[in-house]
């Protein structure tokens, strides 16, 4: 991916902390400066830090460990959901909203004297565009980028699309290119 991103002119840098971010501009480790068009920062996700670990069990990224009901473990009545629930698979929101479907559930049933639902930890599939008839996907534990998986992202927008609109708006979207995202441009000073 890294690859692809500087073919198309994207510097990528990881592993470097960033000390400040100004516009156009940021800082990263001992004063190295580096100047920027667009900054796509991505970072470590934690657990929250108002989560007091001599009173709640966390793991080693600050989440706390929750049973498969996803029940805080040695705490009958209390619950995590998303970012704050270890529960093996990347912090995303889909994750959150399975955890929350999963969660409300169970505590009804504990409310009613139902049974719970177990959670079953789901790892989302992803693409990721990168230019024109180029993507990155990952489906299950298979990876794999080019031509194909930009294929299957137009495929999976236009399963959206059906999902959404009629066939015939959802085709003519898809197929006529009226769906395309907007090009933002930076207002004339």
């Amino acid at each position: 991916m890294a690859k692809r991103l500087n073919l198309l002119g994207v510097k990528v840098i990881t592993s470097s902390p960033i000390q400040k971010v100004e516009e156009n501009q940021l800082t990263l480790g001992p004063g190295r400066v580096l100047p920027y068009d667009v900054l796509i920062w991505t970072a470590g996700v934690r657990g929250s830090r108002f989560l007091n670990p001599d009173v709640f069990p966390l793991d080693k990224k600050k989440a706390l460990v929750v049973d498969k009901y996803l029940r805080v473990k040695g705490f009958k009545d209390i619950f995590a959901v998303g970012d704050n629930a270890s529960t093996g698979v990347p912090w995303t929101a889909s994750k959150a909203e399975a955890d929350g479907k999963v969660a409300a559930n169970n505590i009804l049933a504990d409310i009613r004297g139902g049974r719970m639902k177990e959670h079953r930890p789901f790892d989302p599939p992803f693409i990721i565009p990168t230019g024109k008839n180029w993507a990155a996907a990952k489906i299950g534990s298979i990876i794999f980028w080019g031509r194909i998986a930009s294929i299957l992202k137009d495929l999976t927008l236009l399963y959206y699309l059906l999902s959404i609109l009629p066939v015939g708006k959802a085709w003519k979207a898809w197929w006529g290119g009226e769906c395309e995202v907007l090009e933002i441009k930076k207002p004339a000073t």
